[in-house]
């Protein structure tokens, strides 16, 4: 439903019942430990991607 809203609200807020990913399912420890090890996966994937990007342009530019 939120996602329906975006295109014509300013501000979209979701409200859950639950504070950590997998709560219901996991516990909130477990859940909070996904949370982080995603937080820290993200980052690494960033940090590699935009290392990537500053080789191949450096690549790119030294061959012509």
């Amino acid at each position: 439903m939120a996602a329906a809203l975006v295109g014509k609200a300013k501000t979209v807020t979701v409200i859950d019942l639950v504070e950590a990913p997998f709560q219901l399912a996991l516990g909130k420890e477990v859940g909070n430990a996904v949370r982080k090890v995603t937080h820290l996966l993200l980052l690494i994937v960033t940090t590699v991607m935009m290392l990537f990007t500053k080789i191949t342009r450096k690549s790119s530019l030294e061959l012509h």
